[in-house]
């Protein structure tokens, strides 16, 4: 009825375009929207076209460079909008000038988000986004006090750490550095722990040259998630110190338990027994090998030697004849 009285009512336009946008009609929503930009003259009436126009664009016709078109225009504007949608539209934008490669508008819309939200993590997310662009602007001052701000919210924020991180080890700050994975240590889950704890022995062993200090971070890495990859820089920085012999046959037992190659960790493992005069604990690691084709013959000497120690018939000649009926068959042997 409000187009018959008036055809270029852009608020009846707009309200066509929505119904047609909910029932599906996606084409003729699009050209509503248009049509009531053409005839709509208040800026923020403008505004507020543009935001819905853009959200049709990305949501529903999978065009995320027009949708940005859209978006700039409604931020070029200003107002119109508010609350959830306003939030929504800075948001979208942000998203659109990062493809685009457009820091500038991008920290100005970081700039109007941010007195307007309230959640932590949403906050990290946008200080730490802040200090990503500043920091490929190589402003790395500014880029460490936004990074700075967001793990002030969320003091596990991976993005923020990982940022602060690389400008501190570019500028070889590995004290604070330091500090800042010492306190991730302390708080999170054991999967951020041991993260931290990682980050923290990549850094004493490639910068600090401090072996005693790697491995106390791999242990405590260890302790909370262990990896192949800690027990093996374990193993690595142990090497054959006989000191650490009893240390390296743990990291050896840790090994077996998370992952292979198996049988070359069994047969070190099985080697280090013996070292230590551990036979016959060494012969119960070592006998599956009784079933193999052993191709190094010191090897096999050393399994034979074990099985003859071993595998006496003397050792089960003590046995009461009735052992091996129970061993079998235990309701039996009652």
């Amino acid at each position: 009825a409000a187009l018959t009285l008036d055809p270029l009512h852009a608020g009846a336009l707009q309200s066509l375009a929505e119904a047609d946008a909910d029932s599906g009609r996606i084409a003729s929503a699009a050209q509503g929207y248009v049509q009531a930009l053409l005839v709509e003259h208040d800026a923020s009436g403008r505004t507020a076209l543009f935001a819905r126009l853009g959200r049709l664009w990305e949501d529903q016709l999978k065009n995320p460079d027009e949708a940005g078109v859209c978006y700039d225009h409604a931020i070029h504007l200003g107002g119109g909008v508010g609350g959830p949608e306003a939030a929504d539209l800075m948001a979208r934008a942000l998203q659109h000038y990062r493809r685009q490669g457009r820091p500038d508008r991008a920290l100005a819309v970081i700039e109007r988000l941010l007195p307007s939200t309230q959640d932590p993590h949403e906050l990290a997310a946008l200080w730490t986004e802040r200090g990503a662009i500043l920091a490929s602007s190589s402003d790395e001052d500014r880029a460490v006090e936004a990074y700075d701000m967001a793990l002030s919210y969320d003091p596990g924020n991976r993005g923020a750490i990982t940022g602060l991180s690389q400008i501190l080890e570019k500028r070889g700050d590995w004290e604070q550095l330091a500090q800042i994975f010492e306190a991730r240590t302390e708080a999170g889950s054991p999967d951020e722990r041991a993260e931290a704890l990682r980050a923290l022995a990549r850094m004493a062993s490639a910068h600090l040259h401090d072996a005693e200090r790697t491995a106390r971070y791999l242990k405590a890495a260890i302790e909370l998630q262990p990896t192949r990859e800690d027990y093996e820089q374990l193993l690595a920085l142990y090497g054959d110190d006989p000191a650490r012999f009893e240390e390296k046959l743990d990291v050896l037992a840790g090994l077996l338990s998370v992952d292979g190659p198996f049988m070359p960790r069994l047969i070190e493992f099985g080697r280090g027994l013996i070292a230590r005069g551990d036979r016959r604990w060494a012969w119960c690691v070592l006998s599956p090998l009784m079933n193999s084709t052993l191709s190094d013959p010191q090897l096999k000497a050393l399994v034979l030697e074990l099985r003859k120690e071993f595998e006496k018939s003397d050792n089960v000649a003590a046995l009461s004849s009735q052992a091996h009926v129970a061993a079998r068959l235990p309701a039996a042997a009652g």
